[in-house]
């Protein structure tokens, strides 16, 4: 309740603020509703940007990591290459968006310029093309590994399930955070 309270000032501290940069906030309608969407629309990009970054840490932390260490052959590292793809490079990128997203924090009102932020890593943001393109060879590899149960690779998926699952039962909050969309080992028998 009392972050709540907290967010509740400082965003009429804020929009005071913002009152006194642009001597026209308050007088023109229009101009204040398209500040009030942009600056909405600029938290909801950052809040989802954290929560990207912390899935995506989960991911690596609780797979890919514990993939690694187990695999010792050649099938296995085909497998988490298949798997995991660039997904390491992916975070990386992610840091650098968040790190500077959270930099426009002090440009505020002035927020026109972050269009500019996505232009600056378009390039990195192709490694998504590459991600994609092994996602159906990626699903498909999981689902195999499941539906085999391949004792390295199953047990881990099995530990983090459960893991997972306490997790949620212990936390009410959102229980799709912690799941991995569409590959549970569920889904797979």
């Amino acid at each position: 309740r009392y972050v709540k309270h907290l967010t509740t000032v400082q965003a009429l501290v804020r929009r005071r603020s913002v009152a006194r940069k642009v001597p026209f906030f308050n007088t023109r309608p229009e101009i204040t509703a398209a500040f009030l969407r942009r600056n909405a629309i600029y938290h909801e990009l950052r809040r989802t940007e954290r929560q990207y970054l912390h899935d995506l840490e989960g991911m690596i932390n609780n797979y890919l990591m514990p993939f690694r260490k187990i695999s010792n052959t050649q099938e296995d590292i085909k497998d988490v290459i298949f798997i995991f793809s660039n997904i390491e490079t992916l975070l990386e990128l992610h840091r650098k968006i968040a790190s500077e997203l959270e930099g426009y924090q002090s440009r505020f009102p002035f927020l026109s310029t972050m269009g500019d932020l996505f232009m600056k890593h378009a390039l990195a943001l192709k490694n998504y093309g590459e991600y994609a393109e092994n996602l159906v060879n990626a699903t498909s590899r999981l689902r195999s590994i499941i539906e085999n149960k391949k004792p390295k690779f199953y047990g881990i998926l099995e530990f983090t399930r459960r893991t997972i699952s306490i997790r949620n039962q212990t936390r009410c909050s959102d229980s799709t955070h912690w799941k991995v969309r569409g590959l549970s080992s569920e889904s797979a028998m």
